[in-house]
């Protein structure tokens, strides 16, 4: 039985059920005699009269061959969360859509029945619902059967890959809400968003040739190095969010990533850059920020990290704040008022009125990410191998220096600020073989 992986709560969030990956097939005989075995037991089951045309045999070939693949993956990921996402709704389904593989017809739900009945998967249908964060969505995870089949045959990430062919330009929905995901929306394609693409792309087709590596004593948790095609995230149009998503790495807890990830060899370093929002807000208004810590006010020295949540919760309100952000009050004395901390906050920066609660944070969001595709391609230009996580890198050790100067260059390229860049790295690390310099 698969473990179940503790949630990471720290900054970089992971997708407790992430959505099922259509572009996954097997790269092995070993791998292969999975998804043979699936279809054989589906012609026994269905005994069908007539033999399908083929256009039809090729779609089953197909659906069975990525609902297999997918499936194993997650197994051998410790399946994470509640299952792979599925639709099963006719107003998804047989929907032509950037996002969605030719597979998903409206014959697919019958798929993923006949499939759990034959023991290769388990479902848990969802359920609609008009309460907000109620709405369930129908997941799956590997069954007895192909579990039996993956420990039968020795199966690894090693035979499974997926097709660099789906959209790596996400537009979302805005969230409405704490509860809510937010939805991907369609998208006519421009020159503007022909050159993101070929950005992303560019970022993963380097990374696809890195040598990265994963020491697995570091945690305890199988990890699948080759998943590092990254998707970059915006939210109601292409000037809000801009995040990259979906890299292995992101999803590792920090002690354990710094501690286990090499590059060419060697040990790892992150860098992020030193508060970072307060320094875009100030950008935004065109003034310098105060000196000191924008996160330290007056009569709350203890309670910065709340500070630092309830001052971020800020820039993506678009009215005036009535209460804590979720389970950030107990950062606080009990008898704090979300007024005394909004106040503190107006007080220490008197020039960031025009911008608190007015929804400017992913228009920030943005100018971040921007920065952070700017700095790829700056390390990229010193043969430097960089690991995105959102307003941070990781690098080799001995590239630190180097990669410190490009994120402080494109820092204030972007905004005319000057900012700090922190350095983290592992108790233990290897001996850097050598440092570069930026020229």
């Amino acid at each position: 039985m698969s473990k179940q992986r503790p949630k990471n709560d720290q900054e970089h969030e992971r997708v407790s059920d992430p959505w099922f990956t259509p572009y996954r097939h097997p790269t092995s005989d070993n791998g292969w005699l999975l998804v043979s075995s699936a279809l054989d037991d589906l012609e026994q089951h269905q005994k069908r009269k007539r033999a399908r045309k083929a256009k039809d045999r090729h779609w089953l070939w197909e659906v069975v061959t990525a609902l297999i693949s997918d499936l194993t993956h997650h197994h051998l990921d410790e399946s994470p969360g509640s299952g792979l996402v599925v639709p099963r709704s006719n107003r998804t389904l047989g929907k032509k859509s950037r996002y969605h593989a030719p597979i998903f017809t409206r014959t697919f739900p019958g798929m993923l029945d006949d499939l759990q009945t034959l023991g290769y998967l388990k479902q848990t249908k969802g359920a609609y619902s008009v309460i907000p964060g109620r709405l369930k969505r129908t997941t799956i995870r590997a069954g007895v059967r192909l579990i039996g089949l993956i420990e039968k045959h020795q199966i690894t990430f090693a035979d499974l890959r997926t097709e660099a062919t789906d959209e790596v330009i996400v537009l979302k929905r805005p969230k409405r809400a704490y509860w809510d995901k937010g939805e991907p929306i369609e998208y006519e394609d421009t020159e503007a968003t022909k050159q993101l693409r070929r950005d992303v792309e560019d970022i993963n087709s380097w990374l696809a040739k890195a040598d990265i590596t994963f020491d697995t004593s570091a945690l305890n948790q199988s990890v699948d190095v080759r998943a590092r095609r990254l998707y970059r995230y915006f939210a109601g149009d292409f000037k809000s969010g801009g995040r990259l998503f979906r890299g292995f790495w992101q999803n590792l807890p920090k002690p354990g990533r710094l501690l286990g990830l090499r590059i060419e060899g060697e040990g790892v370093v992150e860098l992020d850059y030193s508060q970072l929002n307060p320094t875009l807000a100030y950008a935004k208004v065109g003034c310098s920020p105060p000196p000191g810590d924008a996160y330290t006010l007056p009569g709350f020295e203890k309670s910065r990290d709340g500070v630092k949540r309830v001052f971020n919760a800020l820039l993506f309100d678009k009215k005036p704040r009535k209460r804590f952000p979720k389970d950030e009050k107990v950062a606080f004395p009990p008898t704090t008022k979300i007024r005394d901390v909004i106040e503190a906050i107006q007080e220490k920066h008197p020039m960031l009125q025009s911008v608190l609660s007015t929804g400017v944070g992913f228009h920030l969001m943005f100018l971040e990410s921007e920065i952070m595709m700017r700095v790829l391609e700056g390390l990229r230009h010193y043969a430097i191998v960089g690991l995105p996580i959102f307003d941070g890198i990781i690098v080799r050790a001995s590239d630190a220096e180097t990669a410190k100067a490009v994120m402080k260059e494109q820092l204030k390229k972007a905004t005319g600020l000057e900012i700090e860049v922190r350095l983290e790295q592992a108790l233990v690390t290897q001996a850097p073989p050598g440092k570069r310099t930026i020229s």
